[in-house]
This record gives C-alpha cells, structure tokens and sequence, in this order.
C-alpha cells in the first residue's frame, strides 16, 4: 500500500492496486501529476484504491460504503468518478456541473447533462471535428469569471456506439481509442483536442440537449429559468452556502444565455453549432442578484402571536428568487436549492402569511376552478408535507 499526491488536492489518495490498473489510471488521466506523498505529516487518505478478492474497492471518507468493480475498466471509472468526488470536497471553491464542454470560436459551449441525450458521443463528433474538449462528463466552474475550468480526464464512451455515425467519426474514435471494457471505452487525445487540466477558458453559452430519432438539427433559445434549473440539477459541489451557489450559477446563465439543441445525428449538430458559434457577441454583465427573505426575524414559538396555531408559515432562513415567474429557493442551513412545481409554488406565495391548510385549498379553488376541489386538497396535502418534510414551510405545532 502506498499514499500518492494527485495534482492540486490538499490530502492524499492510498492506492494499492497491479501495474496494470497503474497503467489504466495513468492512461485516463492526462495531465495529472501523481506522485508518492512525502509529506511528514499524519494526513487520513481522501481514498483509498484497493484489490478486493479478484476485483477491486474503492471507498471515499465521504461515502457510505464501498464501491466494488470486478471488470477492470469499470474499476478505474468507478475510481475517477470518486476522484471527482474528492476534488469537489476538498476544493469547495468550485462549482463542479455534471457536463460536457468543447471550445467553438475561443468560447466554450457547455451541454448539461441529460439522461440518454448522446452528450458523449457528441463530443466525440466534436473531437473529431476539430474542437478542443474541455471535458466530456465533468466540467469544474469559475462562476466568479464565468470560466469553465477543465478536469483533465478522458472523454468516455458508452458501448457499443451508434450505427449512425460517419464514417469520419467513426475512425477518429478507432484512431483514438484508449482503455477499452464491456461496457466502456475511452478516448485519449493530446491537447490539440483535450484541454490540459486545470486550463480556464471563458464560457460562451450552456446548450440543452433533446435526442430525436429523426429530423434535421436545429437550435431554440432558452429562458433564464429552465436554463438554471438544468444547471442547478447537474451541480453537485454543495459546500459553499445555497444562496451563493444560486446566485452565481444565476448570473453565469444571464450572461452567457441558453439554446436547446434538437438533433439525431451528431455530426449534423456538430456542422450547427460550429455555424452558429463561429463568432460571439460582446459580453454583458449581469445585476445583482436580489432574493427576498421573510420580513419578520426568527422569534421563539412561544413569542410568535401572530401566527395562528394551526397554520403554516415559511422558515425565516429560505431565501427566495423569483425567474420568469418560476420560484427557487435556497436554505443556507441545509444547503438545499429547490426549484418549486406549479403547486408548491402556488403555496408558497400563498403563504406571504400565516395560513391554515383549509385557507389554502380554498384559495386554490378560486385562482382554477375548473378543478375538482378534492384534487386540488390532495395536491395541497401533498405538496404542505414536501415543503414541510424539506424545512422550506413549518406546520402546525412545528
């Protein structure tokens, strides 16, 4: 067993694993510089890398239990998707977004992550068309500078990759191949196509992305709120206060704007996005974030006389930001932000004041009557004991 310096991260990863495994981390890591910990000092591994009985452990100070990987090449991701993890804990300054991120005309454009949209295999066809990557699946943010930082790990692929490439991008990814499993295969790219680790460049934009079985690619705005929203879903750095995280997330998304890409080939969207980011606007700087907190301080419940005994009212500690008349919040005190549904958003407003539960149902049937009343009291229960149960609204007696 031996503990080894990964780059910039403060404590030290213990790894214990073959040459070969050695080999493989090496390999998906370009830019890295890992070295053995000579530090004197008692320092608790971050993580630690492990043979286990034919396969191989990995078990982080944060995590709940161990991850175990038989097949190689699941091993090492397993392993650098809980290196990220350390990263982010360690380094709580940054904003880490499940993402993919290629440079076009000196700005990046970032793809937040979606469940099954082909973001992978876009940058791929990126690659090979000549974009640099900054990542593929993480992209580490300066939100302060509006920079996206790159990671330095291999674009992965998910197997086996659609029959619909070119064969252009077909050979770019045969010519590139790296460590390759049952289930994944990786790309390894020098630094014409793969930004170093740790090189900043200015984002441009954030691109949604929707995968359609057929049709011809094409680009439709977004608004600053569904644009937030993907984004918020798709930050998992936690440590720094929620308002702060909203609030830079927010003006990042007002400076840069959003477009949704609708598309079934990669290569068509790659020729689209290409033509329409060959160039950029100037840039602008964003406000000043305003939320709104509840005007009345914290008082003991014994104090609180205005508060009916069997009403609801908003904890004073959620702070509240309104976007193109859709409500998010953020609780400092959990570190939560919520992005509120049509209904729970309803409540909230409803509850600029105390109020009973039977109050708000009445006040939902007026504002859409054309609902069954015993819908509309089924959903206000329902979204009374989520807003409860997440510390956002205090019940009765609470």
């Amino acid at each position: 067993m031996a503990l080894f310096r990964f780059s910039d991260l403060p404590r030290p990863i213990e790894i214990a694993v073959d040459p070969q495994m050695q080999r493989i981390v090496d390999a998906l890591l370009p830019g890295w510089f890992i070295e053995p910990w000579q530090d004197g000092a008692e320092f608790e591994p971050v993580l630690k890398f492990m043979p286990d009985g034919g396969a191989y452990s990995i078990t982080g100070t944060w995590a709940p239990k161990t991850v175990i990987r038989k097949d190689p090449i699941d091993a090492a991701c397993g392993f650098i998707a809980e290196l990220i993890r350390a990263y982010v804990n360690e380094m709580p300054s940054r904003l880490c977004l499940h993402a993919a991120a290629a440079e076009i005309g000196g700005r990046l454009v970032v793809f937040p992550s979606t469940h099954k949209a082909g973001k992978s295999v876009l940058s791929a066809a990126l690659s090979a068309a000549g974009c640099r990557l900054a990542g593929d699946d993480i992209i580490l943010v300066d939100a302060q500078n509006g920079s996206g930082i790159s990671g330095g790990f291999c674009p992965r692929l998910r197997l086996p990759l659609p029959d619909n490439l070119e064969a252009g991008t077909q050979s770019f990814i045969a010519a590139n191949s790296g460590p390759t499993g049952k289930r994944y295969g990786y790309l390894t790219l020098d630094e014409a196509r793969l930004a170093r680790k740790g090189e900043q460049m200015p984002i441009g934009t954030f691109v949604l992305l929707e995968r359609t079985d057929e049709g011809p690619a094409r680009l439709e705005p977004v608004g600053h709120a569904d644009a937030l929203k993907s984004v918020i879903w798709q930050n998992f750095a936690r440590r720094e206060p929620s308002t702060l995280i909203l609030e830079r997330l927010y003006g990042l998304v007002r400076r840069t704007g959003a477009f949704r890409l609708i598309y079934s080939r990669a290569e068509d969207a790659v020729r689209l996005l290409q033509e329409r980011f060959s160039s950029w606007p100037e840039e602008t700087v964003a406000g000043i974030v305003q939320f709104r907190h509840n005007k009345e301080a914290p008082v003991p419940l014994s104090q609180d006389h205005h508060r009916p005994p069997d009403a609801y009212c908003r904890n004073n500690h959620v702070a509240e930001l309104e976007i193109d008349g859709q409500i998010f919040l953020a609780d400092d005190e959990t570190g939560q932000i919520t992005v509120l549904n049509e209904t729970a958003a309803a409540i909230w407003q409803a509850l600029a004041e105390p109020m009973t539960e039977t109050g708000i149902v009445e006040l939902m049937g007026l504002a859409f009557p054309d609902i069954d009343p015993a819908t509309i009291a089924s959903d206000v229960r329902t979204s009374l004991n989520a807003l409860s149960a997440s510390g956002l609204v205090r019940a009765p007696g609470a």
